[in-house]
Protein backbone atom coordinates (compact mmCIF):
# COMPACT_ATOMS: atom_id res chain seq x y z
CA UNK A 1 0.00 0.00 0.00
CA UNK A 2 0.87 3.48 -1.03
CA UNK A 3 0.83 5.88 2.31
CA UNK A 4 1.64 8.97 0.00
CA UNK A 5 -1.51 8.05 -2.53
CA UNK A 6 -3.60 7.36 0.04
CA UNK A 7 -2.45 10.70 2.03
CA UNK A 8 -3.26 12.61 -1.32
CA UNK A 9 -6.33 11.09 -2.06
CA UNK A 10 -7.68 11.50 1.60
CA UNK A 11 -7.12 15.20 1.37
CA UNK A 12 -9.75 15.33 -1.54
CA UNK A 13 -12.01 13.15 -0.07
CA UNK A 14 -12.16 14.96 3.50
CA UNK A 15 -12.81 18.36 1.10
CA UNK A 16 -15.58 16.59 -0.60
CA UNK A 17 -13.98 17.24 -4.37
CA UNK A 18 -13.68 14.55 -6.41
CA UNK A 19 -10.07 13.63 -7.38
CA UNK A 20 -8.10 14.48 -10.68
CA UNK A 21 -6.41 10.60 -10.54
CA UNK A 22 -4.40 11.81 -13.40
CA UNK A 23 -3.44 14.64 -12.10
CA UNK A 24 -2.54 12.94 -8.70
CA UNK A 25 -0.34 9.87 -10.70
CA UNK A 26 2.11 12.20 -12.29
CA UNK A 27 2.37 14.33 -9.04
CA UNK A 28 2.88 10.56 -7.07
CA UNK A 29 4.43 8.85 -10.46
CA UNK A 30 2.41 5.87 -10.48
CA UNK A 31 -0.46 5.19 -12.70
CA UNK A 32 -3.61 6.39 -12.64
CA UNK A 33 -5.13 2.78 -11.97
CA UNK A 34 -3.04 2.60 -8.99
CA UNK A 35 -4.23 6.13 -7.65
CA UNK A 36 -8.12 5.46 -8.14
CA UNK A 37 -7.95 2.25 -5.97
CA UNK A 38 -7.16 4.06 -2.38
Amino acid sequence: MRKDVLEGVLLHIMNEIHPNFAALAKQYNCDYRTVKRY
